[in-house]
């Protein structure tokens, strides 16, 4: 997500990397720690939306304060840019 973000921030992202490692072990707690349920489509919206949190949490741990309010406004734009692709 911080990579489809980056390019509002105007720098290089060499200042932010996140390893597949780290992604990963944030992922798999999601899937352990999400309200789980026994329809498919309803465990998988459950993941989706613990996943969305849990990585937006977990990146805003490693920003600069000055940039987190601008990952905030990019992250909303780009997760409702998937919704209207959904509902459309």
């Amino acid at each position: 997500m911080l990579t489809l973000c980056a390019p509002a921030f105007g720098f290089p992202l060499y200042r932010y990397e996140y390893s597949l490692g780290s992604f990963l072990t944030v992922f798999n707690q999601t899937l352990n720690t999400s309200k789980k349920d026994i329809m498919l489509e309803n465990r998988l919206h459950n993941v989706i939306e613990a996943l969305t949190f849990d990585i937006y949490s977990y990146t805003c741990l490693g920003l600069f304060e000055k940039h987190k309010l601008m990952f905030s406004f990019q992250m909303t734009i780009k997760i409702l840019e998937g919704v209207r692709m959904n509902c459309c």
